[in-house]
């Protein structure tokens, strides 16, 4: 009998990428939250599903003001392994940042990530909205 664990690894990741939030702008819908929810726990079976999975976490950041966008940041910030996985952060701009409000600390990591990205003439526009957050 075959086990899961001895497939070949690019087998297993090609199991795995099945298994993703879409790229697409993400809706509100139960799909998307069921799909992270899968891949979490993809992460808790194996360290080898752990690897193939993680990265998969970090393509979509979906932030509609429900959570705390700042573990994620501070996340990939500290990970620049999980950070070149990033493929689309999708901030709601009609919400604030709800009732998480940035510590200096926080609004600096901020302020780097976003001088980090070259917005050009967006840049001001993106740093002083983190500021008026607070």
């Amino acid at each position: 009998m075959v086990h899961t664990q001895s497939l070949p690894i690019e087998l297993l990741d090609l199991i795995v990428s099945f298994v993703r939030p879409d790229d697409e702008l993400p809706s509100r819908d139960r799909r998307m939250k069921d799909d992270i929810e899968t891949l979490r726990n993809v992460c808790l079976v194996s360290r080898k599903f752990y690897a193939l999975g993680q990265p998969l976490l970090f393509r979509v950041l979906f932030y509609d003001g429900s959570h705390d966008y700042r573990m994620f940041t501070r996340t990939i910030c500290r990970r620049p392994d999980l950070a070149k996985h990033v493929h689309q952060i999708c901030i709601l701009p009609t919400l604030s940042f709800g009732t998480h409000l940035l510590d200096a600390e926080d609004l600096e990591l901020s302020k780097g990530i976003i001088e980090d990205l070259q917005l050009g003439d967006q840049e001001d526009t993106w740093i002083s909205s983190i500021e008026g957050a607070d």
